[in-house]
């Protein structure tokens, strides 16, 4: 059996450690709730999902930020929304070349909130095993340090992962990419139902992901 061309995907972004699909309407199931640009939106929240990894783009979006596309078949094909330079993203990417693309993997988000600080971070698992990072502090194998900007007129400093995402680009989207369009022989447009939103705008890569074990 092999993969054929579709024209739509089922789209979810992640939301508080969450997997969430957005409805225009509601559904059985879903739940109401007023997103940041003050619309109102019907989500279904799920924990994990599990199939094999079939491809994976990038897209540019000025309002949102730039955007990692998965493509995850069990069936269905689901597409996972996630903004490029999001904690998300950042740790699905440090793990991914310890995935094996032939087998099916269990994509797990999540948040967990320790004396007040939020950290975001997703695990991938495999015949039940939690898979390391391929890149870690012990072996960063080649993954740039974030650097320390200096906040101006009063600002607070912040930490620029710009080096760090063009990195991990280079070295892992664009290799995967092109390794899976070849192998699965799939090109998925953008759903008509999909709802890109405020799912993971604010969730920016902070110093705790460079160094994940």
């Amino acid at each position: 059996m092999g993969l054929k061309e579709s024209s739509s995907a089922v789209y979810l972004g992640i939301y508080e450690g969450k997997f969430v699909r957005r409805f225009k309407t509601p559904v059985e199931g879903s739940i109401e709730r007023i997103n940041k640009e003050n619309r109102v939106v019907y989500e279904k929240f799920y924990k994990a999902i599990e199939g094999r990894i079939v491809g994976i783009d990038t897209k540019p979006s000025k309002e949102y930020g730039e955007r990692l596309l998965v493509y995850v078949s069990d069936d269905t094909i689901y597409c996972i929304e996630m903004k490029l330079d999001s904690r998300y993203a950042v740790n699905f990417l440090k793990t991914l070349p310890n995935v094996k693309l032939n087998e099916p993997v269990e994509i797990i988000p999540s948040k967990k909130t320790t004396d007040g600080k939020d950290d975001y971070t997703v695990f991938l698992k495999q015949n039940n095993t939690t898979l390391k990072r391929f890149y870690t502090k012990d072996n960063p194998d080649g993954i740039p340090e974030p650097t320390l900007k200096k906040g101006k007129r009063g600002k607070p400093d912040e930490w620029d992962f710009s080096e760090v995402n063009d990195f991990l680009y280079e070295s892992v989207v664009v290799p995967f990419r092109d390794n899976l369009r070849a192998v699965n022989k799939i090109s998925i447009p953008a759903s008509h139902e999909a709802i890109p939103g405020d799912l993971d705008t604010d969730v920016i890569p902070g110093s705790s992901d460079i160094g994940d074990n």
